[in-house]
């Protein structure tokens, strides 16, 4: 249980220092591009035409003739 705990916090440490920093090796803050955030639909309608043909035919017979 303990190897698992440190492990996890190891995994952790390397994890937070592997990500991207805001401030570059100069020390100057880093410039990005960025996009603004609109509100919009998110659904969307498609129609697909389509046939779904049975994988077997079979022809239905009453077991008693009659009435």
């Amino acid at each position: 249980m303990a190897g698992l705990l440190i492990a996890g916090i190891i995994g952790f440490i390397l994890w937070r220092k592997s990500g991207p920093s805001p401030i570059a090796a100069n020390g100057n803050l880093v410039t990005v591009a960025v996009a603004k955030v609109t509100l919009g639909d998110l659904a969307d309608d498609q129609v697909f035409w389509a046939e779904f043909p049975p994988y077997q035919e079979i022809d239905l017979h009453a077991k008693v003739a009659g009435l």
